[in-house]
């Protein structure tokens, strides 16, 4: 098995510019002489060379689990990033559970502009893909969420001291980062289980380090039998983990609410949906609760961070944070051991979020921010552009094209998997 970049004792932000140099894998840094290196991680001649010289040594063996890729994908909300430890982290699955309105679909486009932002001022200079399954009007807030992000580049680069700062924000605008979000509409599972081998393809043309689905839920929400769908979602988290960690994506899935009603009776309360199974499938879960204007996000699962809570806000310009002290009200979710009673996404009886069809502009700031978009109804059809990419739609896939148990697509898929790019 290839050894990966993370697996190195060196400084994380050594990992990190090789990360977005597209160096994953120890082999990767191995093939390339010093030069090369140091041109394409941009490290000096003499760290280029110390580091091929550490990495072609024999790994002794260490106690615990290697440490994931270092880097995140920031939110524009510090409240937020601090409580993830500095943002969506690559290399992880992070899983976003909200009712409609919580602010899931928002989060996902504004880490899709972040991921854009320019490395010399703490983003990636990736690109990111949104895998969008409830055709949701993407487009007009997309644009207003990279002019935003344009100014706000421009302000932070006019103040830092750095040349090469000032550089990359001079050179950042809504439409370089435009060109780096991908839009890709999925309509049925079948045409989602298909998007481990359209990553494959995708990261050997761009250097992708984003994926966002939203929503995991929705292509199973009518009519597929439990027992097939659990081995169909327990198949593409897998694939999903995988090409997470040794990609170094950062892989945001989001998924609905819903209502779990005891059956000794009791209070009815929320749960994620999808049911048992699924509850294990993420390495972090986040909960967003709408509180007025305001978005709670409950930090409810995290391999190295203590649960926690942040507000933040959803405005016309992007995800921002709260300003001043906010009263935390009661927790109307609930994350415990009733979290795997629900059993799939649809029905409010725990068979799926009886919260009814996802809609993350219902209500309040989101729904003001989202309104130019709304009333076009499908604004992306098949070859619409946005930001100078056109997105495509994976057509005419049946269920029997994947085998979800061994991961193998079947021949008669490769000429229906259609090219972002």
């Amino acid at each position: 098995m290839a050894r990966q970049i993370y697996t190195l004792q060196e400084p994380d932000s050594t990992i990190q510019k090789l990360h977005r140099a597209g160096l994953v894998q120890v082999r990767d840094v191995l093939r390339l002489t010093p030069d090369q290196l140091a041109a394409e991680a941009h490290l000096s001649p003499s760290e280029a060379a110390g580091l091929q010289q550490r990495a072609g040594r024999r790994p002794a063996l260490t106690q615990g689990r290697p440490r994931p890729p270092a880097g995140h994908v920031v939110t524009f909300s510090r409240r937020l990033d601090a409580l993830l430890g500095g943002g969506l982290p690559l290399g992880r699955i992070t899983e976003l559970v909200a009712p409609p309105g919580g602010g899931k679909t928002q989060l996902c486009l504004q880490a899709c502009v972040d991921a854009a932002l320019p490395a010399e001022l703490g983003g990636l200079s990736a690109d990111s893909l949104l895998v969008d399954t409830e055709d949701s009007p993407v487009t007009e807030r997309l644009h207003s969420l990279a002019a935003a992000a344009a100014d706000h580049v421009r302000c932070a680069g006019s103040a830092a001291a750095d040349p090469a700062a000032c550089r990359a924000a001079a050179d950042f605008s809504a439409e370089s980062a435009l060109r780096r979000v991908h839009v890709l509409r999925l309509s049925s599972a079948a045409e989602l289980l298909l998007l481990p081998a359209v990553l494959t393809e995708l990261l050997e043309r761009r250097p992708l380090r984003l994926v966002c689905v939203d929503s995991v839920a929705a292509p199973w929400r009518y009519g597929e039998p439990v027992p097939r769908r659990a081995q169909e979602l327990q198949w593409l988290a897998a694939q999903l983990r995988r090409l997470a960690a040794r990609r170094g994506l950062a892989v945001v899935l989001t998924n609905q609410a819903t209502t779990h009603l005891p059956a000794g009776g009791g209070a009815a309360c929320l749960v994620p949906a999808l049911g048992p199974g699924w509850r294990h499938c993420a390495a972090l879960r986040l909960w967003l609760e709408p509180c007025g204007d305001i978005r709670l996000a409950r930090l409810t699962k995290h391999p190295e961070r203590a649960d926690g809570t942040a507000p933040f806000q959803v405005l016309a310009v992007g995800v921002r944070d709260v300003c001043g002290d906010f009263d935390e009200p009661a927790g109307q979710s609930e994350d415990s051991e009733q979290e795997g009673e629900g059993e799939g996404p649809s029905g409010g009886d725990g068979d799926g979020p009886g919260t009814g069809q996802e809609e993350d502009g219902a209500g309040g700031a989101e729904s003001e921010a989202k309104s130019q978009g709304e009333g076009t109804g499908h604004v992306e059809e098949e070859g619409h552009a946005v930001g100078g990419h056109v997105t495509e739609r994976v057509s005419d896939v049946t269920a029997t094209d994947v085998t979800p148990r061994t991961g193998d697509v079947s021949d008669c898929t490769a000429s229906k998997r259609q090219r972002l790019i």
